[in-house]
């Protein structure tokens, strides 16, 4: 998800929830739980190494989930806005926790994100809105030397490489849906250990996500295609 630039976008928000009000009437949506991280990404296939964002929002609406309409997230400071929609984030549920945002952030000029201040905000189909704040302050890194992990798929086995005492696998379907989170520190997984009859039919591409802690930020391999 890209970013547009924030002038007369912010300063609308407040009139988009006035009209919006007198068409529906709710509770304002819940932000329970924040989840952020600032990576380094490479995509294997166009061999592009970039910074990503991942933003995932724990929401609860009392008139359900589905009546959460926006996502912003807003960097005041240099003017930078990115929007998201039903359409455009990621879904999952963890339990009875409904999660929404993406992990496919990104600067429009490929360039990395201002250490600053940010704000989330999730508006719901009557204008009411609920917000939380995360703080980017980690050291810029050298994208084009970083060390990534790696994944094949041979058959029905999943192969990692690196360095790393972790991996956080990203699965989606066929429409961008992530599906299921699964973390290992093994390097060599069986496909049906990692997901079940359903999720077999319906993944079709993964993502390797591993962090480093000191750094302050996580690293990206994908998407690799699973048939």
């Amino acid at each position: 998800m890209s970013n547009r630039k924030v002038t007369a976008i912010i300063c609308t928000l407040f009139f988009i929830s006035l009209s919006l009000f007198f068409s529906c009437t709710g509770e304002a949506p819940d932000v329970r739980q924040l989840f952020w991280q600032l990576n380094l990404a490479y995509d294997p296939a166009i061999d592009i190494k970039y910074e990503s964002l991942s933003v995932f929002a724990h929401v609860a609406d009392a008139d359900g989930i589905d009546d959460v309409d926006l996502m912003y997230i807003v960097q005041d400071k240099n003017e930078l806005l990115w929007e998201l929609d039903a359409e455009g984030w990621s879904k999952f549920e963890d339990g009875e926790e409904i999660w929404i945002g993406s992990n496919n952030i990104r600067m429009n000029d490929g360039s990395s994100f201002p250490r600053a201040l940010y704000r989330l905000i999730i508006i719901d189909r009557a204008g009411e809105r609920s917000s939380d704040e995360f703080f980017i302050n980690a050291d810029a890194a050298d994208v084009s030397s970083a060390v990534f992990p790696r994944a094949v798929v041979n058959g029905e086995e999943i192969s990692l490489d690196g360095n790393f005492r972790e991996y956080t696998l990203w699965f989606y379907d066929e429409e961008g849906n992530q599906t299921k989170i699964f973390t290992s520190n093994e390097k060599v997984l069986p496909i049906e250990s990692v997901l079940n009859a359903r999720e077999r039919q319906i993944v079709r591409s993964f993502y390797v996500n591993t962090l480093d802690p000191a750094a302050g930020y996580g690293f990206i391999y994908g998407p690799v295609a699973i048939e």
